[in-house]
C-alpha cells in the first residue's frame, strides 16, 4: 500500500505542481478527479492491490487517514476504480502568486517549462522518489476548471514501466472549510 500511496501523491504533485499559469483561477475549494493507468506489469498489479486495500480500510483507519491528509491540505473524497477524488484549497495569495498546491521545494520532482500560453502549460519532469521521467500538460478551461495529463517512465522491480495519468479539476466555492491551503 505504501508504494501506491506514494504514486498517488506523486501524481497529485505532478498534476498540481509546475510552472506558474497564465489563466486567472478562482481562489477557494477545488476538487480534482485523478485517474492513473499502468500497463500490465508488476506496477499495475501493485496499483490494483492498493485500490482494493484502500477500499477495504475500516472506517476508523479511513477517518484517521482523511484527517491526516486534511491537515496537509488535501481532502480525499473518493478512492476506487475510477481513480482518486480529492479536494484542495487555493488561497487568494496562491492565486495572486500563480502557485498551485503541492508546488513546494524539495517535493522530489523537477519540472521544466516547455511552453506556456494563456490556456495551456506543457512541461517535462524528472522525479527522484520514485525515480521517473516524463512529460505533462495543463489546460485551463475557465477560471473554475482545468484539466491535466502526464506520462511517466519508471523502473519498477527491474522492468521499465509506463504510467499515464489525467485529471479534471473544478472549483467548488469560496470557502475551503477544514481543508487548509498549502502555503
Amino acid at each position: 500500500m505504501a508504494l501506491s500511496l506514494r504514486l498517488a501523491t506523486l501524481a497529485v504533485a505532478i498534476m498540481l505542481g509546475g510552472a506558474a499559469w497564465a489563466y486567472p483561477l478562482k481562489p477557494g475549494l477545488w476538487e480534482m478527479q485523478t485517474k492513473m493507468e499502468a500497463g500490465d506489469g508488476a506496477l499495475a498489479q501493485a496499483m490494483a492491490a492498493m485500490e482494493k486495500q484502500l477500499a477495504a480500510l475500516p472506517e476508523g483507519q479511513r477517518k484517521m487517514m482523511e484527517e491526516m491528509l486534511a491537515k496537509q491540505g488535501v481532502g480525499i473524497t473518493g478512492l476506487g476504480a475510477d481513480g482518486v477524488r480529492m479536494r484542495h484549497c487555493l488561497s487568494p495569495q496562491m492565486v495572486a502568486e500563480e502557485k498551485l498546491p503541492f508546488e513546494r521545494q524539495g517535493e522530489g520532482c523537477e519540472r521544466t517549462l516547455v511552453s506556456r500560453s494563456d490556456s495551456e502549460i506543457r512541461f517535462t519532469l524528472s522525479c527522484r522518489e520514485p525515480p521517473a521521467r516524463g512529460e505533462g500538460e495543463v489546460h485551463f478551461v475557465n477560471p473554475g476548471a482545468y484539466t491535466s495529463r502526464f506520462t511517466l517512465e519508471m523502473e519498477y522491480e527491474g522492468r521499465q514501466e509506463r504510467i499515464q495519468g489525467s485529471s479534471e479539476s473544478r472549483w467548488l466555492g469560496d470557502e475551503c472549510g477544514d481543508i487548509k491551503p498549502l502555503e
